[in-house]
């Protein structure tokens, strides 16, 4: 049976989610953040790099190339 985008979408969030905790307890670090899933892709990225400034206290992403080899505009 094939899934929907939706259910993909929901699944591959339920994955990051458990992962999300799992990292959060190993390291110590929680994120608050409201709307932060603005860019997603169904079959996973190719490559995402994310800001290193932990003085800023946000995550941030400096750039996204999703599974088609397209570049996000950020």
């Amino acid at each position: 049976m094939t899934m929907t985008n939706e259910e993909k979408y929901e699944k591959n969030y339920q994955g990051f989610m458990k992962e999300l905790t799992r990292i959060s307890k190993k390291y110590g670090i929680g994120i608050n953040a409201c709307g932060c899933f603005d860019y997603y892709d169904l079959n996973g990225f190719n490559d995402i790099e994310y800001y290193n400034d932990s003085s800023s206290g946000d995550i941030r992403i400096a750039g996204i190339i999703y599974s088609d080899g397209t570049e996000a505009e950020l």
